[in-house]
This record gives C-alpha cells, structure tokens and sequence, in this order.
C-alpha cells in the first residue's frame, strides 16, 4: 500500500479541472463542504479524510475516462476542491519534516 504523500504527490488531472479545482480553493469552506463530499466527517483524522477524498476522486476519475454516463465535472471538481484543501497542512508538514533533503525541497499535490 503507497503512502499518503505518495497518492498526492502522483495524482495528475487534465489542466481545466485543476485550475478549476485551485481557484475554486478560495472559497472552500471545511464545514460546508466536506460532509457533503464526504457524509459524516466526526472523530475522522485528517490522513482519513484525505485518504476517503483520495480515494473516492480516483473513482470519479476513472468514471471520467470510462465515460460513464454518471460523472459530473461538478462534482469532480468538487470533490478535488476539497482534496487539495485538506491535503496542503499535510504535504507541508511532510516538507517542514524533510526539508534537510536535498531530494525533497518542497512537497506539493502535483495536477497536470
């Protein structure tokens, strides 16, 4: 099984969903939007939160390359709105603790 940062840093999406999904950051809000992404949040930490958005962003991206007739952008981007919101505290924590690296400067969620 890959680890955290690994997922994050690997994922790769088309250039229109993740400017969507960068400028649609500004307006996240944690309360809001995360349940309604991903149903009851209580007691979740945030590797798990991250982990379940991940995971469930994975799919709707294979729906989107399958073509599946029930895959929204909307909630794509949505979904990936919520993803690069949570993960940040993460991938900068995971810099700040590697920062001694030469191989490892500054970690980021990488959409191509």
């Amino acid at each position: 099984m890959r680890d955290i940062i690994t997922i994050l840093t690997q994922i790769r999406r088309p250039k229109l969903l993740s400017r969507a999904a960068r400028l649609g950051q500004v307006n996240y809000c944690r309360a809001k939007h995360l349940p309604k992404d991903l149903g009851r949040i209580d007691g979740l930490p945030r590797g798990g939160l991250v982990m379940r958005l991940a995971a469930l962003e994975d799919e709707l991206d294979r729906a989107r390359r399958a073509g599946d007739a029930a895959y929204t952008v909307e909630r794509h981007v949505q979904v990936l709105i919520a993803l690069l919101a949570e993960a940040q505290p993460l991938l900068a924590d995971h810099a700040a603790r590697k920062s001694k690296s030469p191989a490892l400067k500054r970690a980021e969620l990488v959409l191509v």
